[in-house]
């Protein structure tokens, strides 16, 4: 009788497959499952930062609407603290959304920065009353006054990007330190664009150079001029950008990221340098902001010649967008200058 053969345990069946092509066959699928994995993730992003951009065409749309009942005809509303202060910081989030719950104060914790108490809760903030139909009320009062840190925890959606998962590093520390979105730090994932500039021979005068304290109708290219931005891409346009072609770098007109530290910004969405933006048309984009700087002398900047030190670095643009509204005339605002406690010069650039 012929010697019974030896199974090779290589070669063990498992239902109609050996032990190889069953280690072959799960290869496979783990690779396809990773594979499909990714593509689930990048499908994920993408309707996040969809969803991102449609929120931001709801809050363009409903500016429009507000400067058309606005009788400054302002695009970006201004709020109770904006309007009250003599820094124009509360401006790029006083618009709308809710009270944030960034830089709680350590002896009082119902009073934020940026919360109701300061005037910047979801009562004070204008285009909240386009948005949504019912009136947000001022929260119910404990031990006789208003309990702001209940604003702090609404949920006004529209404000809220998907992607938002708090500080891209492009920002200031005390957002990064919070340890909270920009919807809970500041009460929005978006900022409004507010772009002015003073005089340093005359620092009590600021000037907006761009929609901020402006008639809409005064506005040279509304279908390129940023209205909002997401928060993640505030300073990405201080970055110099070599890609652009014949522009003279000058870091007089620079600050927070230069080229050779490295640094890319690649926000909420994983897209390097590209971020939703809303145009004061109305209508919202995904564009890539970031720029280059040089002292300004163009003919756009009225006024404006290299020596003029009042108008350094007032032209802030990129492919398909603008921060600035030259060549219109520059607007003075309720501001005083950077002697006065207000903002600093603006960075920007020249075409």
């Amino acid at each position: 009788m012929p010697e019974k053969r030896k199974n090779n345990p290589l070669e063990t069946r498992f239902n109609g497959f050996s032990l190889v092509e069953s280690i072959v066959v799960a290869g496979v699928i783990g690779i396809l499952l990773i594979q499909a994995g990714s593509a689930l993730s990048d499908i994920s992003r993408d309707s996040r930062k969809f969803s991102c951009l449609e929120k931001l065409g709801k809050i363009g749309t409903a500016s429009l609407v507000y400067a058309s009942t606005d009788s400054n005809e302002y695009v970006i509303p201004i709020g109770p603290m904006d309007a009250n202060s003599r820094s124009s910081m509360f401006a790029n989030y006083g618009y709308g959304g809710k009270g944030g719950a960034g830089y709680r104060n350590s002896v009082d914790p119902n009073r934020s920065e940026w919360g109701g108490s300061t005037q910047m809760g979801a009562v004070h903030r204008p285009l909240n009353r386009i948005l949504y139909k019912n009136p947000i009320p001022t929260p119910a009062p404990v031990d006789g006054r208003p309990d702001w840190t209940q604003d702090s925890r609404q949920d006004l959606d529209i404000y809220h990007c998907p992607g938002d998962n708090g500080f891209p590093g492009m920002h200031h520390l005390g957002w990064r330190n919070s340890g909270l979105s920009s919807y809970n730090h500041f009460g929005t994932s978006y900022m409004a664009s507010i772009k002015l500039i003073y005089d340093p021979l005359a620092p009590e005068n600021m000037f907006s150079t761009s929609t901020y304290s402006r008639p809409l109708s005064t506005v040279p290219v509304p279908s390129e001029t940023v209205t909002y931005l997401e928060n993640s891409g505030r300073f990405a346009h201080s970055s110099y950008d070599p890609e652009l072609p014949n522009q003279v770098l000058n870091s007089e007109c620079r600050d927070f990221y230069f080229e050779e530290d490295g640094y890319v910004a690649r926000g909420w969405h994983d897209q390097p340098w590209r971020f939703n933006v809303a145009f004061a048309d109305g209508h919202a984009d995904n564009v890539r902001i970031r720029s280059y700087a040089e002292q300004s002398g163009s003919p756009l900047a009225p006024g404006c010649g290299r020596d003029n030190q009042r108008c350094v670095c007032v032209i802030i643009r990129g492919e398909g967008w603008r921060y600035d509204t030259l060549p219109a005339s520059l607007i003075k605002t309720q501001k005083p200058g950077s002697s006065g406690g207000g903002s600093s010069t603006i960075y920007g650039v020249v075409p």
